[in-house]
């Protein structure tokens, strides 16, 4: 299961990402990190989302129990538009995914071209060219630790 989740949705609010994990929207308030982490103990138990935008990209980063690696909510994210998830494993892996309008794409491991999967329905990808055996995507901030 993922530790890390950070998917970033184009063209859709930050409601409608929220929509997309099916939470609450008429609950939801504005609070920075260390008022939300009082006011959501992690003994709680439940996922903590923060929700913000840049440009014409809505990102969601996830605390304590992700659920955006869950096909179910990335194909609501995706769906109309896409969603590229940068998803973190406990041991150190990081995994890069592109699901086009609600359904998975690319996914594939930085540094590891050895990783790539591709659907064969996918017109494009997220690089130009094929990847060869010497070849990885340049994905600086996926870089292993």
């Amino acid at each position: 299961m993922a530790r890390h989740v950070s998917p970033l949705t184009r063209a859709k609010s930050t409601e409608d990402v929220l929509v997309g994990y099916g939470a609450d929207v008429a609950g939801t308030r504005m609070l920075d990190l260390a008022a939300a982490l009082d006011a959501f103990p992690a003994a709680r138990g439940e996922t903590l989302l923060r929700v913000g935008r840049r440009g014409e990209w809505t990102f969601c980063h996830e605390e304590r129990r992700p659920l955006g690696y869950r096909p179910d909510i990335l194909g609501r994210l995706s769906a109309g538009t896409e969603t590229v998830c940068v998803f973190g494993g406990g041991d150190g892996m990081r995994i890069v995914g592109r699901w086009p309008d609600g359904r998975q794409g690319e996914r594939f491991e930085p540094g590891a071209a050895h990783s790539l999967t591709v659907t064969a329905r996918m017109g494009f990808s997220l690089w130009s060219r094929p990847p060869s055996r010497h070849w990885a995507p340049p994905v600086p901030v996926c870089s292993r630790r």
